[in-house]
């Protein structure tokens, strides 16, 4: 609690000094996101007492400031649904987090628990587990086509461990 307390006072109104490195944006960023995982904390230890409702706004807090990024806030928050027996709400909220690239393999089994208590049977749930892996791949892919450099390098030459000089463009053409 004090945790949470002292990030969030140092989210709304902060007495660190700002790294200079950091843009304004990056360093509240850093901010809420240790707010996030202190909440993460608290949810985790809420959960481990056996206190599953109260630990579900706690950890909704949390992935806010995390930005649902977090493979483990995800995964806990994940396991309380289907625990309570939100299923509906935790296919959906799973499937977003797979379709986001920030599932764990362990939230598969939580989806399939949830499916099967929704729908009654698994016939079916690879297709529809499919469709948020074919989201997430190709989300994947299409950040890599963005951040992929069509540049070629810079020829350099260098001494090799034998003395010989040996330039980037005599590898050129091989793998």
């Amino acid at each position: 609690k004090l945790g949470e307390e002292r990030n969030r006072q140092e989210v709304a109104n902060p007495n660190d000094k700002k790294p200079e490195f950091y843009s304004n944006s990056e360093w509240q960023q850093d901010r809420e996101y240790m707010l996030g995982m202190n909440l993460f904390v608290q949810g985790e230890v809420l959960y481990n007492l056996k206190q599953r409702n109260e630990s579900i706004p706690v950890l909704e807090e949390a992935l806010s400031y995390t930005k649902s990024k977090e493979g483990e806030v995800n995964e806990l928050y994940s396991k309380v649904l289907v625990e309570n027996g939100n299923y509906s709400k935790a296919m959906n909220v799973i499937g977003d987090f797979i379709k986001m690239g920030s599932g764990t393999e362990k939230m598969k089994d939580y989806l399939q628990e949830a499916y099967l208590n929704e729908i009654g049977n698994t016939d079916g749930f690879n297709t529809f587990l499919s469709k948020y892996e074919d989201a997430g791949r190709q989300k994947l892919i299409d950040k890599l086509k963005r951040e992929i450099i069509l540049q070629p390098a810079p020829d350099f030459t260098l001494v090799d461990l034998q003395g010989k000089e040996v330039s980037l463009a005599d590898f050129k053409g091989k793998t």
